[in-house]
């Protein structure tokens, strides 16, 4: 039996976050909601969602290991011959080979290309044959791009044992399959020696580069611990990369100037190759470090086949994984590709209207938890200024491109009694009120229930209604730019996530008559955070009222297991035409509304003597800005989501200065110095319905979708499976509803079940 290899790769998910309950406004005199049915408040309390500490997967801070691979024939040099198209027809669809599952170059391919939602296979070479008949049928070729997890598929044949996953006749049909039907491959973790298959490093062929480092000593560490504060200095120092002008070209979505770290992973320097070292090579730089050594290069092979080869490993969370990956597909596909790419920036803030406890920032780690003996609510300046910063974002940041908040609203916090003001002096029954009838279609809204009652256990159909229908009428009245397909209950509750005085389970209900109780407001488990029960313990009530009142999109909590969807950009479904989508929690505290206090509650809980201590020394702002948004970045890059706040984050602590704002400030200073396409900010109804379209799109590739190239005809054809209809992005040619994107045109079109969609295409490159 073939086994494994651990290759490459420090992981490093980092915290994921901090869920917090919310405490009701007091009721306004004036023009107040009306009241109705009596329902129990949200305790005030700190609620703790489940953070994901950094752990470590397949390994990237490993370096190459030394193998053989015997039986190997080098192409014959012919000199360098063009890869021009021949005339046969291949499927649109991508091979990706690594030699085992836990190989971190196959992780960071498959998470790749679920972002983008391909047409992909998987080979495990080291228990897989690759046989004539995986590659080709009676139709043609079956792929095509080779997305390779590194170029020699070493893996651990015994401990300290390492071997090459395929055989010499394995790589010969592989390049055979390559030349015949033109098909371009990535290698992700690449030695740069002379493709010599019996020596150490076993390369089975010539990518035109060689070692600028002694041999015994070709790598170079990067490694930083996952508890290093973000402040201190690693271990290992990044390595710092840049494009090539031909770099730019092939990855022409990134910054030209940006400076992408190589972090927690080993690095092979290296320079091109002589014409005496590889003759007749043709090879071009992609990538290099601070002293101009190679790490990526384009090259074509002796018998015509074009390669991109990298000399550095990766694996999913890494950030330069992500910020290479979506380029070195559409190179590999020739920019025609099944799924598609967008960045969406979208931030929520909950309990507009409403109080919330307020932390005391003179808190110590280990203490009894205690708030502030006063309650706090943003003010009528303090929401001005939120616009303006607004304002100021979009001004600075170019590719924010018009960003909007989403601020989930609570009617019962709002007077619909008062005037309408943009003076956030103004003399008013609640200046606030007056102020959001100023913002009301200068911001977006979100419907976040009247009262924000625990949607755990109101089972009655008349409660249900009135808590989202009347937030829906009040909105209206106040005239609110206000999403109506989309809900988020207070504490996302009602989906199975809840306070039970029972433990919480090793094994999810598969029944709602295994659901523990729900804790009542002041009976047992009331006081303990809340616990996974599995979405079968969702309240079956809420959500039936929830689509019968017109929601298609109900927010769930990315921190809870059961809320987690099975693809990066897909839903849950709930019921017909109701849909899960969940949402990022961050580490800024619904309770805290300045700097101070957000350290003094990170700490409190992070910091030694904690209660979950993880750092080995407290975090200042700072520290703790670059933390998160280090996971927001990955997030944007990654999901189709927002990250949410709450009022208290929004108060103008100092002049034109908010938590929201310096995070969203800090995230978009990252995200443009490595990005020059703009971020989208949908609305959440939109979101939700783009959520519902991938989510569709996946179902419809696995049920069976085709898709061929003819090139003999220049002609694609996709025909859908004869039992499923549904949505399809691709990504290269315009058909149905397109858009160009960073310069890439994607197209949704609708497939009935066996319809066949047939269109031109000639690559341009």
């Amino acid at each position: 039996m073939k086994t494994t290899i651990r290759i490459v790769t420090f992981l490093l998910i980092t915290l994921l976050l901090l869920l917090a309950g919310c405490n009701l406004q007091k009721s306004n005199s004036e023009g107040e909601a009306p009241n109705g049915p009596p329902q129990t408040p949200s305790m005030p309390r700190f609620e703790g969602a489940p953070v994901a500490l950094p752990v470590q997967k397949a390994d990237a801070n490993r370096p190459l290991p030394g193998v053989q691979i015997p039986g190997v024939a080098q192409p014959q040099r012919q000199g360098v011959q063009s890869q021009a198209l021949p005339a046969n027809r291949v499927a649109l669809r991508i091979l990706v080979i690594g030699p085992t599952a836990e190989d971190p170059g196959l992780q960071a391919w498959k998470a790749i290309l679920d972002q983008l939602g391909a047409h992909y296979e998987v080979l495990l070479a080291a228990s897989q044959e690759l046989t004539s008949g995986v590659l080709e049928d009676t139709t043609g070729g079956r792929f095509q791009a080779i997305l390779l997890a590194s170029n020699n598929l070493a893996y651990e044949v015994s401990p300290g044992v390492f071997a090459s996953a395929f055989t010499g006749d394995e790589w010969s049909r592989l390049w055979d399959y390559q030349r015949r039907y033109a098909v371009r491959s990535v290698s992700l973790y690449t030695f740069p020696g002379p493709g010599t298959p019996t020596v150490r490093f076993a390369d089975p062929e010539d990518y035109c580069i060689r070692s600028v480092r002694p041999a015994g000593d070709e790598e170079v560490r990067t490694d930083n611990p996952a508890t290093n504060p973000p402040g201190d200095p690693p271990p290992y120092p990044a390595v710092q990369m840049t494009l090539t002008p031909e770099g730019r070209g092939l990855f022409s979505y990134l910054n030209p100037s940006a400076v992408i770290p190589i972090q927690n992973a080993y690095t092979y320097p290296a320079r091109l190759a002589t014409a005496q070292e590889s003759p007749g090579c043709l090879v071009q730089p992609l990538l290099r470090d601070s002293s101009n050594n190679v790490l990526g290069v384009f090259s074509r092979s002796a018998d015509g086949r074009e390669r991109i080869a990298l000399t550095f490993a990766s694996n999913p969370y890494l950030l330069h994984t992500q910020l290479l990956g979506y380029g070195l597909v559409r190179w590999a596909t020739r920019g025609l590709f099944i799924g598609e790419r967008r960045h969406i920036l979208a931030v929520d803030v909950d309990d507009w209207g409403l109080e919330s406890d307020w932390w005391d920032d003179t808190l110590q780690p280990g203490e009894p938890l205690r708030y502030r003996p006063q309650p706090f609510r943003i003010s009528a300046v303090d929401a001005w200024s939120v616009y303006q910063q607004q304002r100021q974002l979009n001004a600075t940041y170019p590719l924010s491109n018009g960003f909007m908040l989403n601020l989930a609203f609570n009617g019962r916090g709002v007077n619909t009694g008062v005037a309408a003001s943009c003076n956030p002096g103004v003399s008013s029954g609640d200046p606030l009120s007056s102020l959001t009838k100023c913002l009301a279609s200068r911001m977006r809204w979100v419907n976040h229930t009247r009262d924000h009652p625990s949607m755990d256990n109101i089972t009655d159909p008349a409660a249900l209604r009135f808590q989202i229908a009347e937030n829906t009428r009040l909105a209206n009245q106040l005239g609110l730019w206000y999403g109506s397909k989309t809900l988020k209950t207070g504490e996302l509750s009602g989906l199975g996530w809840y306070r039970s005085p029972d433990p919480a389970p090793i094994v999810l209900p598969t029944l709602p008559s295994e659901c523990p109780p729900i804790a009542t407001p002041a009976g047992p488990g009331s006081d303990e955070p809340r616990k996974d029960f599995g979405l079968v313990c969702a309240n079956s009530s809420l959500l039936d009222r929830a689509r019968e009142l017109g929601i298609r999109y109900i927010h769930g909590n990315y921190s809870v297991t059961s809320h987690k969807p099975p693809c990066p950009i897909c839903g849950v479904a709930l019921r017909p035409d109701l849909l899960m989508t969940p949402v990022w929690p961050t580490n800024i505290a619904y309770t805290v509304t300045n700097p101070a206090e957000a350290t003094s509650f990170y700490n409190y809980i992070y910091a030694p003597g904690g209660q979950n201590p993880y750092w080995p020394r407290p975090l200042s702002y700072e520290e703790i800005l670059e933390q998160e948004t280090n996971l927001a970045l990955y997030h944007l890059q990654t999901s189709a989501s927002s990250h949410y706040f709450h009022q208290a984050n929004l108060r103008e602590y100092a002049p034109g200065r908010s938590l929201v704002f310096d995070y969203l400030n800090r995230l978009m200073e990252k995200y443009t110095s490595f990005y020059q396409i703009p971020v989208l900010n949908p609305s959440w109804d939109e979101i939700g319905e783009y959520v519902a379209e991938r989510t569709n799109h996946t179902e419809l590739l696995q049920a069976g979708l085709t898709a061929i190239w003819d090139r003999s005809t220049n002609q694609v054809i996709f025909t859908a499976p004869s039992g499923r209809s549904g949505v399809l992005f691709f990504t290269g040619a315009a058909q149905g509803q397109s858009t160009v994107y960073g310069g890439d045109t994607v197209s949704k079109v609708s497939l009935s079940a066996g319809q066949n969609l047939s269109f031109s295409y000639t690559p341009s490159e």
